[in-house]
């Protein structure tokens, strides 16, 4: 039973970290369109309390979040 818990939790953990060295690999670039991300921007959505996280996601390059 320990035996088929920790083979499960293995394959959990391998996928798991593939999956965040994928989305850590991915090019600096904004998945909306420019002016959409440039108009959040202007507005300050990119360090809004409530907005960053999903700016961080859709507007990584204008919102300036990408690795240097």
């Amino acid at each position: 039973m320990f035996v088929q818990l920790f083979v499960v939790l293995l394959v959990l953990n391998v996928f798991t970290y593939e999956a965040v060295a994928q989305v850590d690999e991915q090019p600096c670039k904004d998945q909306l369109q420019t002016k959409y991300c440039e108009s959040a921007k202007s507005k300050g959505l990119c360090n809004g309390p409530k907005t960053a996280g999903l700016m961080k996601r859709r507007c990584a390059k204008t919102c300036e979040y990408c690795k240097a």
